[in-house]
């Protein structure tokens, strides 16, 4: 039988955006040290698809009765210099499709007025 996890939600204010997987991941376990002993498969990093290196946030999965008590005893604290918020994620709202596309130059010139 398995459960179905709840997800938190953790930004790290001023996080450099070229740390590395495993010093990432060490971070937000020392985060939660003193609530939980996290695996690395319950951390999820975000990339940056558009810039590189990982986003300052990422989400940690646990079962849905700790919730409460992991927000509670993390967020808004201080970890190794870094600010920490912690909240449960809430679902992504369905956002209009993106053009990503540069905008095209005008057909007309500048001479042809």
């Amino acid at each position: 039988m398995s459960q179905t996890l709840s997800k938190l939600f953790v930004r790290i204010q001023g996080l450099d955006r070229n740390i590395d997987q495993e010093s990432y991941i060490t971070l937000v376990k020392g985060i939660f040290k003193e609530t939980t002993t996290l695996e690395d498969s319950a951390i999820q990093l975000i990339l940056d698809r558009k810039f590189g290196g990982y986003r300052n946030f990422c989400f940690v999965h646990c079962a849905p009765e700790n919730i409460a008590a992991w927000e509670e005893a993390t967020n808004n604290t201080e970890f190794d210099g870094y600010s920490v918020m912690v909240n449960e994620a809430q679902p992504m709202e369905d956002r209009p499709q993106r053009d990503d596309r540069r905008p095209s130059r005008p057909t007309t010139r500048y001479n042809d007025r």
